[in-house]
């Protein structure tokens, strides 16, 4: 077998048995042919070391462009009314509060709870739910004062007939 084809088996006496390490390429000259140079060999440094910043007037110069005609404009909040082959049923929660705090504390909590669950409905726009929990709201609001006035009605006729009953 030929040694001179096998690039792995060439010795290079200056580089020792590493291997076959081909030439560098040759480096380009940075003069023309005439002499003076194309490319500066050192960039031009100001005072500090640093290269100066690259000069762009050419490129962006004022008035050369159009100025941009931006627009800010903040995202368009849209509001849509609930469907109105309803009317929007009532939610009683001032009649709730009242009732629960004056008549019968039960009915009046449970009253309350329906009224909110009546705001939901009609916030989500499920206006049948809605008119379905007003009605509830109603209801139970007219037992807790009914019941209310009841038990009113019945503590002052026990009073007078205690009173009586014993004069």
């Amino acid at each position: 077998m030929d040694s001179s084809h096998n690039c792995c088996n060439n010795h290079n006496s200056e580089l020792g048995d590493i291997g076959f390490v081909p030439p560098p390429p040759p480096y380009w000259s940075l003069s023309s042919q005439d002499g003076h140079k194309d490319i500066p060999s050192v960039p031009p440094y100001d005072s500090q070391g640093y290269y100066p910043p690259p000069d762009y007037s050419g490129f962006y110069s004022q008035g050369s462009l159009p100025a941009p005609n931006v627009i800010n404009a903040q995202p368009a909040i849209i509001v849509t009314q609930p469907y109105s082959g309803y009317p929007v049923p009532q939610d009683y929660l001032a009649f709730s509060i009242v009732t629960m705090l004056f008549c019968c504390l039960p009915l009046g909590i449970a009253a309350l709870i329906y009224s909110v669950q009546t705001r939901d409905a009609i916030s989500y726009g499920n206006l049948e739910e809605a008119q379905r929990k007003s009605l509830i709201s109603r209801n139970l609001n007219i037992s807790a004062l009914v019941f209310g006035i009841a038990i009113i009605a019945v503590v002052i006729i026990l009073q007078f007939t205690v009173v009586i009953y014993h004069t």
